[in-house]
């Protein structure tokens, strides 16, 4: 069986994978330890759901791509955001840019 998502749902299963990684993650000390990021935490998650959903009862989730690209270009335009501009000139022109 397959099930056609719009946008709004897929931006609502997106917003409930990142509560949830949010959730795991909180309660656990290791992921916390290791820094492991929220989304890959909530995606591996949805992914197993979704694995056993598709290989237990054949439910087959379609997502609505409309949004994929803008989302991308937001997502990394933003990731440089998170950069530190300390760590970035200690690191200098020379570690990253030599021939």
């Amino acid at each position: 069986m397959k099930i056609d998502l719009d946008p709004v749902q897929n931006l609502a299963i997106a917003i409930l994978v990142l509560y949830t990684g949010s959730f795991v993650i909180s309660r656990s000390r290791f992921l916390r330890e290791h820094n492991i990021p929220v989304p890959v935490v909530g995606g591996l998650l949805f992914a197993a759901i979704t694995a056993v959903l598709y290989g237990s009862l054949d439910i087959r989730p379609g997502f609505d791509m409309a949004l994929k690209e803008p989302t991308m270009l937001v997502f990394f335009a933003t990731i440089g955001l998170g950069a530190d501009l300390k760590l970035l000139k200690q690191g200098g022109r020379d570690s990253c840019c030599s021939p």
